[in-house]
């Protein structure tokens, strides 16, 4: 199985924007989440997302195209 790249978001205290705070590489998502809050582990974080890029779309219309083909 391969690694995906997954993007890791965060945030500080309830209702603060949500920050990008990096990427990592897992096997799944599972993983991903313990490699995040290993990696990641520099602040005490109210909330952690991890996303997988592949499931990231672009919403600005010029990207369209290349998001479909991102994606497939």
């Amino acid at each position: 199985m391969t690694d995906q790249v997954f993007e890791v978001f965060c945030r500080v205290a309830p209702g603060d924007p949500m920050s990008h705070i990096g990427t990592l590489n897992a096997p799944h998502i599972d993983l991903a989440r313990v490699y995040a809050w290993k990696i990641y582990d520099e602040e005490d974080w109210s909330e952690m997302w991890v996303i997988p890029r592949a499931s990231i779309a672009s919403a600005h219309p010029a990207h369209d195209d290349a998001a479909r083909v991102e994606g497939s």
